[in-house]
């Protein structure tokens, strides 16, 4: 079945046929996948002291490069969380997610961390469930940059907008992603972590009922939408509660990066996986992604060093 063990100070690896094609199955999107296997294998040999473990593995073309699973969360209504999870296949009780992650990808890691609180705000206030899609948020689990959204009709004119002749009214903004970004995360995402106070949270345009979204000559996108709201810290503090701010030791993340391969993994591999946590953890930071501390504007760190044997 292999063997788990550590590589390097910072990664540690499961060699374990069952353990791989649990993380590509997550990745791959299949009903079948199983994340618990590989936690269960990986806390056979280190203690119960980490916030989330990350799990990279080969895999070719899947439909996502990471996936996040909720582990243990408790109820957290201020952010669109009401239901305590602790699932009973975990065999850890503090752990809070589980990350599975491309081999070799370099931005799903913190993209993926967000999802432990965002983007869960209520629909009835124009939110979408697990990314930001149409909201203007601008965050690293997407939306657009609300300060690059202008009326087709009158041309360049910032909103309210001219509508078009069935009602839909047609929007111009810069190129984004739905589902993600890369950028550092938005003001409302460090809320949501608890990083920044209410105050520093700016009104977040949202774009409704989205008819079309088709791709312009010079790049830019043309939305067309029922209709465009207004949402402010202050209407989702009334509808969701205000977010404590997390404590000192609620900002210093615990994370475990674990290479998971079927045979012994290469020695290029462990040199490529490990690269990319000292990356992501601000260790040796690069200019082409961004690490943690560096995402969250120096208001959170990462610890990623494995205990000793």
């Amino acid at each position: 079945m292999g063997d788990v063990r550590r590589l390097t100070p910072r990664l540690a690896g499961i060699v374990d046929p069952l353990a791989a094609a649990g993380i590509r199955g997550k990745l791959y999107l299949t009903d079948d996948a199983d994340v618990f296997h590989s936690l269960h294998r990986f806390y056979e040999v280190f203690p119960d002291e980490f916030d989330f473990v990350v799990f990279m593995t080969e895999v070719g073309y899947p439909p996502a490069v990471g996936v996040y699973t909720t582990v243990n969360r408790e109820a957290m209504p201020s952010i669109g969380r009401k239901w305590k999870i602790a699932d009973q296949r975990s065999p850890s009780r503090r752990v809070l997610g589980a990350i599975s992650q491309k081999y070799g990808s370099a931005g799903p890691t913190l993209h993926e961390i967000a999802h432990h609180w965002a983007a869960w705000l209520s629909n009835d206030l124009g939110f979408s469930q697990g990314h930001w899609y149409y909201a203007g948020v601008n965050g690293i689990l997407g939306g657009f940059d609300p300060e690059t959204l202008f009326c087709e009709a009158p041309e360049g004119a910032r909103p309210p907008c001219e509508p078009d002749f069935d009602g839909f009214t047609s929007y111009v903004v810069d190129d984004f992603g739905r589902f993600g970004n890369f950028v550092r995360y938005a003001p409302l995402e460090l809320y949501l972590m608890g990083l920044v106070p209410p105050e520093e949270v700016p009104p977040t345009p949202i774009l409704r009922e989205v008819e079309s979204n088709t791709e312009l000559p010079d790049g830019r996108r043309r939305i067309r939408a029922r209709s465009l709201s207004t949402v402010t810290i202050e209407d989702i503090i009334e509808h969701h509660g205000l977010r404590p701010l997390a404590t000192a030791e609620e900002r210093t993340l615990r994370v475990a990066f674990v290479l998971v391969t079927e045979e012994e993994p290469t020695e290029e591999q462990i040199e490529t996986a490990d690269g990319f946590v000292q990356v992501v953890s601000c260790e040796k930071p690069v200019d082409w992604t961004y690490c943690f501390g560096d995402a969250t504007r120096g208001l959170a760190s990462m610890k990623v060093d494995l205990p000793k044997p």
